[in-house]
């Protein structure tokens, strides 16, 4: 009976040394190269709009590109410290988001009350939410793959950040191929659903990233 004990020990003690640990660094690197790769195969499929070059001269514009690139990094990086159940020991990474969030809100604030008063009338608006939504299907999926193989102890806000990350991809590529710039419907169809997204998000980690 001890040399079998002896020898169930001695096993689970090899499985275990041969687990290496997960580095953050690493993590994230595949994860925003993942991202990366997806936006320019998105990019090379869909298209840009044909004045891109034209808008990115714009101060508005090329702050609201560089913003949502920012919150996609951001929420990324949230979400990869939240797999871990120390946080990988940076908590403060937690709440990179929020700046981020925040200037963008702003950013959408002030343009709504600059831009022209004249209604234009846009009749894709779902279209662009469904454009949304199946942009971010493929990187939401391979974010919660990646997070079911780690232990998050935070599941909701994991969800969430990582859901609001892969919506996020997917709006920025629906920007950088619309040519519509009307405000009311960038909030409507593109941004606000950001919000709902992010309540998704909350009960999918409760239930994909429990464990």
């Amino acid at each position: 009976m001890n040399d079998k004990t002896d020898q169930l020990i001695a096993s689970l003690a090899q499985e275990t040394a041969a687990i290496k640990p997960v580095r953050l660094r690493v993590l994230i690197m595949r994860w925003l190269g993942g991202f990366a790769a997806y936006a320019l195969a998105l990019i090379a499929c869909t298209g840009t709009r044909a004045d891109l070059a034209d808008a990115m001269t714009r101060p508005f514009f090329a702050l609201e590109i560089l913003l949502l690139a920012g919150l996609i990094a951001s929420t990324a990086l949230t979400a990869a410290v939240l797999s871990f159940p120390d946080h990988y020991q940076r908590q403060t990474i937690a709440w990179l988001p929020v700046p981020l969030g925040l200037a963008f809100a702003a950013l959408m604030a002030i343009a709504s009350l600059t831009s022209p008063a004249t209604i234009v009338a846009v009749a894709h608006g779902p279209e662009c939410l469904s454009c949304i939504a199946l942009y971010a299907l493929l990187p939401g999926a391979f974010l919660f793959w990646q997070m079911r193989r780690m232990a998050s102890t935070q599941t909701s806000l994991a969800g969430a950040t990582a859901v609001i990350a892969a919506f996020s991809m997917g709006a920025l590529a629906l920007r950088l191929k619309e040519p519509t710039d009307y405000i009311p419907h960038l909030l409507q169809w593109h941004y606000l659903p950001m919000l709902a997204a992010a309540v998704l998000g909350v009960a999918l980690g409760k239930w994909l990233l429990k464990w």
